[in-house]
């Protein structure tokens, strides 16, 4: 749980970072090599998956979770590995003009939908709690 809202919260913040300085201090420089969507995409993907990140440990926190945390590990390992893939590569690519990044990129949206996948089968694993009388 801590891990999960740990890392939401990092990455969210990370990603706040990125749009900003995309925003200002690399616009001119984004904008004149013809990056500045592939930075935004990289923006936009891990501020999505930071909050899936934090829904991930506030979820795994919830007693009707017992059974759903297995799926939810995988889950926010998938958010947190894809997005530093995804928008890691894509981040570099706009920075550097690495075309070849572009084959990994991939790798990441691939590991967000297997994230997305774990996150639905962690929904219908979670039991319900019922209280004492």
């Amino acid at each position: 749980m801590k891990l999960w809202i740990f890392s939401g919260a990092l990455l969210g913040g990370l990603a706040v970072a990125m749009g900003s300085f995309g925003a200002h201090g690399l616009k001119e420089t984004l904008e004149a090599n013809g990056q500045a969507a592939n930075w935004e995409t990289a923006v936009r993907y891990a501020v999505f998956h930071a909050l899936a990140l934090l829904a991930v440990g506030i979820v795994s926190g919830m007693p009707q979770a017992a059974d759903a945390r297995g799926w939810l590990g995988v889950a926010g390992w998938s958010f947190l590995s894809g997005t530093a893939i995804f928008s890691g590569c894509l981040a570099v690519l706009a920075l550097s003009g690495m075309r070849w990044l572009g084959a990994i990129v991939p790798i990441g949206g691939v590991l967000f939908l297997v994230g997305w996948a774990c996150l639905a089968l962690a929904g219908l694993a979670c039991g319900s709690v019922q209280e004492s009388p």
